[in-house]
């Protein structure tokens, strides 16, 4: 079962990557997965340590918009909505987003779930429950995707005409096996709405997300969470400067803390884990004031250019 769940999700990737050639593809599939992989061991570890909430997804329904422009946020989650979602829902709704919705489900049978098809592709779907953030109250809006999907305008999704190498899809599979099957469910159900749903099919603006959230002492911490290996011309670990500029904004808006969290390995292609460390945003910005871009690794990004900060090691903390 968890390599049919794998495929499904390789499927679901494959068909909403965008990219101006075939190495860049691979290359963006491949590091897809290495960030599913680093945000699932994240959780595995420290989930038990801390209290995590479920990340976002950030989208502006206008097509090609920039991503804080008047976006929806939305969670996929199988959580419980609790006091602590209904207080950062609070939070949000106060600026930048247009509408927030959560999209739970809870039902991880998999064999009795209903079939939908996509793309001449059939995908098992779970029963969901769509809810609304309405005057200080996340109410139930819907039990149907599609009265959720339908605020985005429908458009002829763009042909792939570029497919994974065999060897990619190998190495991929052997960075997911191993988690939990309801941890992998959870992946697949997300990329179901984003991609399947949203992604190739739908116009809207330039996504992002909130990889997860925790909570201390009253303040919410929103974690940006990636695995990386170290620099070589200033030893360190970068951050795409887009990317950067989302989140200084977020911070400036909301009072809340935002932390970088890297999974060290030891090199791009055997990618060993080393340490875990983390840095407050701001001290990112601070330590990288004035330092000079260079380009970074293909994302998901189509053009192949990703424009990076680095920050040296020495300013961050390790997580023991």
């Amino acid at each position: 079962m968890k390599k049919t769940i794998i495929n499904y999700i390789f499927k679901l990737l494959q068909a909403n990557l965008f990219a101006t050639n075939f190495n860049i593809y691979n290359r963006a599939f491949r590091n897809r997965i290495i960030g599913y992989r680093s945000e699932l061991e994240f959780k595995s570890k420290f989930n038990t340590e801390t209290l995590l909430l479920d990340g976002g997804y950030i989208l502006p329904v206008k097509s090609k918009s920039n991503t804080l422009d008047n976006p929806i946020y939305f969670t996929i989650s199988s959580n419980i909505i609790d006091n602590n979602y209904l207080e950062l829902y609070e939070l949000l709704s106060q600026d930048i987003f247009k509408s927030l919705f959560f999209i739970q489900f809870n039902n991880y049978e998999i064999k009795n779930w209903e079939s939908t098809v996509i793309e001449n592709e059939i995908f098992p779907i779970p029963p969901v429950k769509i809810y609304k953030y309405i005057n200080g109250e996340i109410k139930l809006f819907s039990k149907e995707i599609e009265s959720f999907t339908s605020i985005y305008v429908d458009k002829t999704p763009t042909k792939v005409n570029f497919k994974i190498e065999k060897n990619t899809l190998k190495e991929c599979y052997e960075m997911l096996k191993d988690f939990d099957i309801k941890m992998l469910l959870d992946i697949y159900v997300e990329r179901l709405i984003f991609d399947g749903f949203l992604g190739f099919s739908k116009y809207r603006g330039i996504a992002s997300d909130i990889d997860s959230i925790s909570k201390k002492n009253g303040k919410f911490n929103f974690l940006e969470i990636k695995e990386k290996d170290l620099s070589k011309r200033n030893p360190g670990f970068g951050m795409d400067t887009r990317r950067l500029e989302n989140i200084k904004k977020l911070k400036k808006t909301y009072p809340i803390n935002y932390y970088y969290v890297v999974k060290q390995v030891n090199n791009q292609y055997e990618r060993k884990f080393k340490s875990w460390y983390y840095i407050e945003i701001t001290d990112f910005i601070k330590k990288t004031l004035g330092n000079k871009k260079i380009e970074g690794g293909a994302g998901m990004s189509n053009l192949g250019k990703n424009p990076t900060l680095i920050c040296n090691q020495e300013y961050f903390k390790k997580i023991k």
